[in-house]
């Protein structure tokens, strides 16, 4: 019975000497740009944890729809933010980077622009206050022989969303359409 339990106590050092994970060293790609995708992922899940009431405005064409809630899905509600990602291997040439500091060093804004007609988020900004995210802005813009659309979109954390369409289809009236989300204090 001893010489058992001996054999199996050398098995099991054996097992976890011989079959440890071996570190490897993967080096994961850089992104070239502000993570937008996954900033807005995390947003999403913080605020989905979070308590609060929250006031929706829809305006379509001058009509306005008002609700307050307790709760939204706020991957959904961000789904356009995450849309207007830009990191892309194929993309990394095609924005120009621009940033702005204040005396001291620290970062205030990072611009991203593009005139490639092919790519629907034109601008991005990112605006900082002593290092923290204050706000993300972005312009998208796309057209094909159907229909032209315009979106600035607007987040604040902690405070709440913005987004403004503009959308002209051949042959009808402009449709405007703007959704706020702002946090009730």
């Amino acid at each position: 019975m001893k010489k058992i339990k001996i054999l199996f106590l050398l098995f099991i050092a054996f097992f976890v000497t011989f079959c440890k994970d071996k570190k490897t060293n993967i080096v994961a790609p850089q992104n070239s740009f502000f993570d937008v995708k996954n900033f807005i992922s995390s947003e999403a899940k913080r605020l989905q944890s979070q308590a609060g009431r929250y006031e929706k405005k829809v305006t379509v064409d001058g009509a306005t729809e008002e609700k307050i809630s307790d709760s939204l899905n706020w991957t959904q509600e961000l789904a356009l933010f995450a849309e207007a990602d830009i990191n892309r291997p194929a993309w990394k040439e095609k924005y120009r980077v621009d940033s702005t500091f204040d005396a001291q060093r620290e970062l205030l804004k990072i611009s991203y622009t593009t005139q490639d007609k092919n790519l629907k988020t034109k601008e991005l900004d990112i605006i900082f206050y002593h290092n923290i995210l204050q706000e993300i802005n972005i312009k998208n813009s796309a057209s094909s022989a159907v229909a032209t659309l315009q979106q600035q979109l607007s987040y604040r954390p902690d405070d709440g969303y913005s987004v403004e369409m503009n959308q002209k289809i051949p042959f009808s009236d402009p449709q405007k359409m703007t959704v706020a989300v702002r946090k009730k204090k």
